[in-house]
Order: structure tokens, then sequence, then C-alpha cells
């Protein structure tokens, strides 16, 4: 996955960060009605999102 994030553009990658982001809203709103059976995933979009705000990042330095 990450290499696969590297050769995305900005307009993708904050495609996808928009993406991940209503993901986590809705991770998060099943997490408190207790609608969840993978606890993982909040932590595992989190990353994600992680990642591509360090990518994010990344390009706009250089």
């Amino acid at each position: 996955m990450k290499k696969e994030l590297r050769a995305q553009s900005s307009e993708e990658l904050n495609r996808l960060l928009s993406e991940k982001e209503t993901a986590l809203r809705a991770v998060q709103f099943k997490l408190q009605s207790g609608r969840v059976k993978n606890t993982k995933e909040k932590r595992n979009i989190k990353r994600a999102i992680a990642r591509i705000l360090t990518l994010l990042n990344e390009k706009n330095q250089k």
C-alpha cells in the first residue's frame, strides 16, 4: 500500500484522504453504537490517514 500511495498525485491523495476521513467518522459512529466487530479498523484507518498526510507534506516541501 505504501508504494501505491507514493505513485499517486496530490489530487488523488487528497481524494483518498477525504474518503478515509469519511470512513473514520462512520467507524467511530459504529463503535459508539456498538455495531462494529473489528475494533482495529479505526486504528488502521487512522494510520492510513497519517501515511497520506505524510506523503502530502513531503510533496508540498519539494
